[in-house]
């Protein structure tokens, strides 16, 4: 398992030294559908794909597919993805269009969940999102219930109903936030007890997000079409910080590293910073295509869920290395660069440095490389798919191989 994480990590790293900003995932590398609706990052470093026609598993280098099948009752409940996350345990949920899902990635199978019955036979049981707090729980929004998932006691049960049909939740501060059609409530989740903030009637509560810090952003839209963002410093008193307008539908937002907000609208990304100031420089995405969903992963990569373009993985660091091609053009696999800066490129027919002072590429090793990391000691760790997890010199002395054999590793 601890290899896998390392290379699906260091797979999907070497794309902070790609050339290309935006490297685009569809149906034609096996993506199940192009409209992408939810993205999650698990434990291992593998990365899940919810769409409107099945669940994919993505390991850096191909998909598997996860979709309904009414002969099998261990299979997914349905093929409408809307939700994924991890709960404390490491074990995966997925939301669908009908039903909740818990998968036990060691059988590979589904055990579904319906927690009021009355839903289990009807057309839509939909489960929105599924957010996990501080001690492992999740929190989970089903179309008329607000639901927790206890690890400790293994059991799901109802948090809030409200009268008003929930529209939007999120967590902040082990506090559940969720806003009704005209209303923003704020809920301790241990003590229960209840406070809110009204809109004024004229606007509509769409969209719920918090920045993980201090800041709970709002999306409301407004009769006249556009969509207005609110920040709110969420403390005693609920402070007004900063509003501003997008003239185009908000899908969702989420938080790089540096708290700044990638807004996913129906034409393309806006980016504003953690103030709700939106950038001058905004990233070079096509700014007619709908995008859906935007995930950050562990590495920092942004992941750019579109509505009929597939999944994109955006490079926030282009231009500050240059991937060099190996001879022949042949397929770059990773790319790594050193304490001192020298880059380091796998390929199909080898390892090869760029030295950062000469410029001059030279051949390593001959054996075929699909990660590259190197430790403080100036060793080079390498993911080899033959000889497993490799312990290099700079000089192309191997050190030691670890494999399932001779090491720990689970995989």
């Amino acid at each position: 398992m601890r290899l896998a994480y390392f290379m699906v990590s260091l797979f999907l790293m070497q794309y902070l030294f790609a050339q290309e900003s935006l490297r685009v995932l569809s149906t034609r590398n096996g993506l199940s559908q192009n409209t992408v609706t939810c993205i999650y990052q698990d434990k291992c470093g593998f990365l899940w794909i919810g769409t409107q026609d099945g669940l994919n598993k993505y390991d850096g280098y191909q998909f598997k597919h996860y979709k309904h099948n009414p002969a099998d009752t261990n299979s997914i409940s349905d093929q409408f993805i809307t939700a994924i996350c991890e709960d404390g345990k490491g074990e995966l949920w997925i939301g669908t269009r009908h039903g909740l899902n818990r998968f036990n990635s060691s059988t590979e199978k589904f055990t579904h969940y319906y927690p009021d019955p009355t839903y289990r036979s009807a057309f839509q049981y939909a489960f929105s999102s599924i957010i996990r707090i501080d001690n492992g729980d999740l929190i989970i929004m089903s179309q008329n219930d607000i639901l927790r998932w206890s690890v400790q006691e293994q059991t799901l049960h109802a948090v809030q109903r409200s009268k008003e049909l929930p529209t939007n939740y999120t967590i902040h501060n082990n506090k559940l936030v969720f806003g009704t059609e005209a209303s923003l409530h704020i809920l301790p989740i241990r003590t229960g007890r209840d406070t809110s903030i009204s809109f004024q009637k004229d606007a509509s509560l769409v969209g719920l997000y918090s920045d993980g810090s201090k800041k709970i952003w709002l999306v409301i839209s407004k009769n006249t079409g556009n969509y207005e963002v609110k920040l709110i410093h969420a403390g005693q008193q609920n402070t007004l910080n900063k509003t501003f307008m997008i003239n185009r539908r908000i899908n969702h937002i989420s938080f790089d590293l540096h708290k700044n907000a990638w807004i996913a609208t129906s034409k393309g990304i806006v980016v504003a910073d953690s103030n709700g100031v939106v950038l001058e420089k905004q990233p070079n995405i096509p700014a007619n295509d709908e995008v859906l969903y935007t995930y950050m992963s562990k590495e920092g990569i942004t992941w750019i869920g579109f509505a009929n373009k597939g999944l994109g993985q955006y490079n926030t660091n282009s231009g500050l290395f240059e991937l060099i091609k190996p001879g022949n053009n042949d397929p770059v696999l990773c790319a790594h660069t050193d304490q001192e800066g020298n880059t380091w490129i796998g390929s199909s027919s080898g390892l090869y440095v760029q030295q950062k002072a000469s410029k001059l590429l030279k051949k390593i090793s001959g054996e075929s490389y699909s990660a590259i990391a190197s430790d403080p000691n100036g060793l080079l760790w390498l993911g080899s798919k033959e000889w497993g997890l490799v312990k290099m010199t700079k000089q192309g002395s191997i050190l030691q191989k670890f494999t399932q054999q001779n090491s720990p590793l689970t995989a």
